[in-house]
């Protein structure tokens, strides 16, 4: 155990660190597994699905906020996450792709004639 006033201090400091980071990260563990629980079966409908997927990304965003988790890992996980949901309801449900009206312009500079 600490002698010092100010070590003890922080410490009791850094177990209230602890244990919120602790907090987020067992939501953000929880919101993930139901969401995957939903999306591995098969009888969910899109609007749950969606419900869940909001509930992870808010749940992510909260915990970038405080810091318990990077932002860029947050990004990073609901990037992923939305990726799954779009290739679920893409098998489910497939559209066909607009039809396109002629040729495509093509992009970036000309080329340069000789």
């Amino acid at each position: 155990m600490a002698n010092k006033k100010s070590v003890q201090k922080a410490h009791r400091g850094s177990l209230r660190k602890q244990k919120n980071n602790l907090f987020w990260k067992s939501s953000v563990s929880s919101a993930k597994k139901a969401f995957m629980k939903v999306l591995a079966d098969k009888d969910s409908t899109t609007d749950i699905l969606t419900q869940k997927e909001i509930n992870l990304q808010k749940t992510l965003d909260k915990a970038a906020k405080v810091k318990a988790i990077h932002k860029n890992k947050a990004s990073r996980l609901k990037s992923r996450y939305a990726k799954k949901l779009t290739a679920q309801s893409s098998v489910a449900v497939e559209n066909p792709s607009p039809k396109s009206t002629g040729a495509k312009k093509p992009r970036g500079r000309p080329a340069k004639s000789k």
